[in-house]
């Protein structure tokens, strides 16, 4: 039997070795090369350009608009800098002749690992285990305990203010439906 990703979350705090591995990316890889040689660059595609914007929108707030024109460009010719120094270091690691061989040792460590904990998970006493655990949610931790009890109060709480809502809706419609009865009584005593 094995066990969808999902339900492996819980289980695998408690047993951290039926953890399965990312296979990393290629500048993840060219990163950890990089480290070997002391070099600690950020890839480009991982330095974002959201907190240069907030950056601008609070300087054009605060200094006005030349002010946050003069960061933009700063921080454009930051960002241009970050991403030469990237493609340089990142050319540098995959010319070098040691590179082939670190990045397959890399993805091949991650394959034997996944690998064993798939074997794991085919062991019956591992299974075994695995059930109790999801069955007595002992995996859950107390923030996530807490976070079901408040999800669940939240939900009382909506059915409650809807109950109220729709009660009050009714008793609404029945005073709608008595008057109406009345007025139309009257009308019908002053017919007469």
């Amino acid at each position: 039997m094995s066990f969808p990703e999902y339900e492996l979350i819980e289980p695998s705090r408690l047993r951290p070795e039926l953890r399965k591995v990312a296979t990393p990316s290629l500048d993840e890889v060219i990163v950890e090369f990089l480290k070997q040689y002391e070099v600690n660059v950020i890839p480009i595609t991982a330095q974002g350009a959201a907190t240069s914007a907030g950056t601008n929108a609070m300087l054009g707030a605060v200094g006005g608009v030349g002010m946050a024109m003069a960061n933009a460009a700063l921080t454009g010719q930051e960002r241009n800098a970050a991403a030469q120094e990237w493609t340089q270091w990142k050319q540098w690691a995959l010319d070098h002749k040691e590179f082939s061989a670190f990045k397959e040792q890399k993805l091949l460590a991650v394959k034997a690992h996944n690998e064993k904990v798939e074997e794991l998970l085919t062991q019956p006493e591992i299974q075994q285990e695995l059930r109790q655990i999801l069955a007595q949610g002992e995996g859950m931790s107390d923030y996530d305990k807490k976070s079901i009890k408040f999800l669940l109060a939240l939900l009382a709480c909506f059915l409650v203010a809807s109950l109220l809502t729709n009660l009050s809706n009714e008793k609404d419609t029945d005073d709608q439906s008595l008057k109406r009865i009345q007025t139309e009584q009257e009308r019908i005593e002053r017919g007469l």
